[in-house]
């Protein structure tokens, strides 16, 4: 985005196809993680019509960010691939723990 190119890049091309033929994209969801692969799914509408598209998240986030279609991931995926990251406030006291525990001849070995 804000980059111009003599011509289309694929993901414009797509939005500009969605554009004329009226097709709607209504969300994209991070539906799947097999093998440490994601994978997503588009909703399209076209003409009354709904469809699911299987497609790779990064091609399905790039035509989201053009056609301003929310992304969603799902629980399941959220639950596989999250990182568990301990509180500031944790840290801190395990860092004052650790200082009050140490002496200046520990530096030394």
């Amino acid at each position: 985005a804000g980059v111009k190119t003599p011509r289309p890049m694929t993901h414009d091309l797509i939005s500009s196809i969605f554009k004329k033929m009226g097709i709607v994209a209504h969300k994209i969801v991070v539906d799947g993680l097999i093998d440490n692969t994601f994978y997503a799914t588009i909703l399209l509408e076209h003409r009354g019509r709904k469809y699911q598209i299987s497609s790779r998240p990064s091609d399905a986030i790039a035509i989201a960010v053009r056609e301003k279609t929310p992304i969603f991931v799902s629980e399941t995926v959220l639950e596989a691939a999250s990182i568990v990251i301990q509180s500031l406030e944790e840290e801190v006291q395990k860092f004052r723990d650790f200082l009050n525990s140490v002496e200046p001849e520990d530096f030394n070995k």
